[in-house]
């Protein structure tokens, strides 16, 4: 969590619990919520940069595979 998002955490804490004694339980939920939110987004967005990579990857092998099927059929008519 960077400061600004735990600067708003404490703030949003202030409106719920005047004492600062503990969390509210919404606020906890709320808190909790948000970050679940974030680290689905996070994974999300690495999931998108690694797709690009993994289907270069198999294009590649699958180049490599019909390249060697071809040589074995070239062989076989000679």
């Amino acid at each position: 969590m960077n400061d600004l998002e735990e600067a708003e955490f404490m703030l949003f804490l202030t409106k719920e619990n005047r004492t600062m004694a503990w969390p509210s339980l919404e606020a906890k939920e709320e808190f909790d919520y948000k970050n679940k939110l974030f680290a689905e987004a996070h994974r999300l967005q690495n999931r998108i940069r690694i797709e690009p990579e993994q289907l270069a990857r198999q294009r590649l092998r699958m180049a490599k595979i019909r390249a060697r099927r071809q040589r074995r059929q070239n062989s076989k008519k000679e």
